[in-house]
């Protein structure tokens, strides 16, 4: 790391040293003042407390029709994915199972003659 002008001194040389990143307003006591605390956070509005009040937190995410329930209802559910003909057996009707896919000269011996190996 030394060879390739890492190290502490040469750092220092290039302006990044913590002396100078404080010159800069780079150091975490400055960060504070930037409004990057977790006070100042909360300050904003992106606390986790505010977050709730928001209504982004687990349970609203309940009531705004995103949990695991309403995705059933909805249909996005693997029992209801199945119902829309996304099952291993409505795709071999559909034409898209592995044994259906070697026809359509995606076998390795055709990718072959197409010059796809």
């Amino acid at each position: 790391m030394i060879l390739k002008g890492r190290s502490p001194s040469t750092m220092i040389l290039k302006g990044r040293s913590p002396a100078t990143m404080i010159l800069k307003g780079r150091d975490p006591s400055n960060m504070i003042l930037k409004d990057r605390s977790p006070s100042t956070m909360i300050l904003k509005g992106r606390s986790s407390a505010t977050m709730i009040l928001k209504g982004r937190d687990p349970s609203n995410m309940i009531l705004k029709g995103k949990s695991l329930s309403t995705m059933i209802l909805k249909g996005r559910s693997p029992s209801t994915m199945i119902l829309k003909d996304r099952s291993p057996s409505t795709m071999i009707l559909k034409g898209r199972s592995p044994s259906t896919m070697i026809p359509k000269d995606r076998s390795p011996s055709t990718m072959i003659l197409k010059g796809r190996s």
